[in-house]
């Protein structure tokens, strides 16, 4: 035979002596329900209501199931938009007037090549399009590199498409902080 034992005024578990435990052994137990299905109202044993929903858990103390409030969920980031970013910036006159000044040097075609092809990957690959757009910045002169208001412009785009870049003084491009790490 099994007997309740009660601690801390709830169903502690099951035991097989009750004078192991006097003054804590309650009421036989007959085995027909189970004990996560009971509890203790400090008188008798008593079967539980049906469970609300899952977000509920069983408080002794209260004898009655507690609803738990679950924190938000957390707002997922917005996806990166590569399309619309490559779509904007190649109807963008300053940007291409910058990339056909760039292909006129030593080189130039090929580096804004390979950046078109970084940019085009899937996904694009940010650090590599960093580098690239780089390279090509540094093969212009000072009077050929775009000016604040093309930047401006340019990081209104990134920003839109949800891009982890920026582009600084000078039109070099770099990662936005949170996303370097």
């Amino acid at each position: 035979m099994q007997y309740f034992l009660i601690q801390n005024n709830a169903i502690a578990g099951l035991i097989e002596d009750p004078d192991a435990f006097p003054e804590r052994t309650i009421a036989l137990y007959d085995g027909d329900r189970a004990i996560a299905d009971l509890y203790w109202n400090g008188e008798s044993i008593q079967e539980k209501p049906p469970q609300p929903s899952p977000n509920h858990v069983w408080s002794d103390a209260e004898e009655q199931w507690i609803e738990i409030l679950s924190p938000d969920p957390p707002t997922p980031a917005p996806s990166q938009n590569w399309g619309q970013f490559r779509l904007q910036m190649l109807s963008d006159s300053e940007y291409n007037a910058m990339l056909d000044r760039a292909e006129a040097y030593p080189g130039g075609m090929r580096l804004v090549r390979r950046l078109e092809d970084a940019a085009n990957m899937n996904p694009p690959n940010a650090p590599a399009i960093a580098m690239l757009w780089n390279a090509v910045i540094n093969l212009l002169q000072a009077d050929e590199k775009p000016k604040k208001a093309a930047i401006d412009q340019w990081n209104a785009i990134i920003d839109q498409a949800n891009l982890p870049l920026k582009f600084i003084t000078g039109g070099a491009l770099e990662l936005k902080p949170d996303e370097a790490a």
